[in-house]
């Protein structure tokens, strides 16, 4: 490996997907009779998946039953309209170009489901370009365990040593230390309002993605 190789989370790191989660989440609840939600109000619970962001639109009072009833029907919408509001954030398609053309291996390791990264897939082929994508239900585990960072190396028999993981949750962190990865925080994606990012325990930050080629 000429290059450190370099590991990335997907959504609030290479794609900007809270835009399609947020219409996704405002069909579930005009079905169930709270307002809709705007982006500023709802964009930073993103990374913590659907449910966060029902919940939050629900100001809080989502039950684990209703949400098997929910559930469905946020992963219907959001099947059937994931591609038309996400993009890939600012420097994100030169950033991952320069590395192929650098030869620098990457890959992506996210824990949404296979079922909803795959129609996102044929809109944005640079994603397409690297080790490949480990999905949250790849394996039987997911972040914060290090295995699938792992799993994604070893598929191609690559050393484990020096590698980075960039991701914008605690719990991409979390599994990069485990992993024994260099941690970068991406600041520019859904981090929880008041959330301390300094007590994770990441090696350094940055604002642009652009900033991986500095």
């Amino acid at each position: 490996m000429s290059l450190p190789g370099i590991l990335f989370d997907l959504d609030g790191t290479l794609l900007d997907t809270a835009p399609d989660l947020l219409a996704a989440t405002n069909c579930v609840l005009e079905l169930i009779g709270y307002p809709e939600q705007t982006l500023a109000n709802i964009r930073h619970y993103a990374g913590d998946g659907a449910r966060a962001m029902v919940n939050a639109g629900m100001k809080n009072t989502l039950s684990d039953e209703e949400w098997r009833r929910l559930s469905p029907i946020f992963r219907d919408y959001y099947f059937r309209h994931a591609h038309e509001h996400t993009t890939l954030f600012p420097g994100a398609q030169e950033v991952l170009e320069t590395f192929n053309a650098q030869k620098r291996p990457w890959g992506i390791v996210t824990n949404k489901p296979v079922e909803l990264t795959q129609p996102l897939l044929p809109k944005f082929p640079i994603l397409n370009t690297g080790l490949g994508i480990v999905c949250g239900d790849t394996l039987p585990v997911a972040k914060p365990h290090p295995e699938p960072l792992w799993y994604l190396l070893d598929k191609h028999k690559l050393s484990r040593e020096h590698w980075t993981f960039v991701g914008d949750h605690l719990r991409d962190i979390q599994a990069g230390v485990k992993a024994g990865m260099r941690t970068i925080v991406a600041r520019y994606g859904y981090i929880p309002r008041h959330e301390n990012i300094f007590t994770w325990g990441a090696d350094a930050y940055i604002d642009d993605i652009i900033q991986l080629l500095m």
